[in-house]
């Protein structure tokens, strides 16, 4: 009860103060006095908080740059093992290639042989015909 005296008495004191006219002038003329520096640090508080933006966004910016470059570093591996199987794919055909012609050349040389003991067959047939009676 006694503190809530004292709250009341200091509450009626300020409020007599207030009241009074000359207190109300200093206290205007201590505002007046402050309020350049309220304002400067306001300002200083606006530029912080762009800053902070400004970083932040900086910030996001450079996590998307390193998302980005990760996912490069994917595509650029996915690209190298692509060229390689491609590679494998092109030596395999070519190996392949390699073989049908070689067993084509033989076959074409099969095939000269095989004509020229036709050829020699036929011309000792008819050479045998020839000299059989007939």
């Amino acid at each position: 009860m006694e503190e809530s005296q004292l709250m009341l008495d200091d509450i009626i004191s300020l409020t007599e103060e207030m009241t009074n006219s000359s207190a109300v002038e200093v206290w205007g003329v201590q505002l007046e006095q402050v309020r350049p520096l309220l304002r400067r640090q306001v300002e200083a508080l606006v530029v912080g908080l762009k800053m902070a933006d400004a970083l932040e966004n900086l910030a996001v910016l450079a996590c998307n740059v390193s998302h980005n470059g990760s996912r490069l570093v994917q595509l650029d591996s996915d690209i190298i093992h692509r060229v390689d199987s491609a590679h494998q794919v092109a030596s395999a055909a070519l190996a392949v290639s390699k073989t049908v012609q070689s067993e084509q050349l033989q076959n074409t040389s099969s095939l000269r042989v095989s004509t020229e003991v036709l050829q020699e067959t036929v011309h000792l047939n008819e050479t045998a015909a020839g000299k059989s009676p007939g």
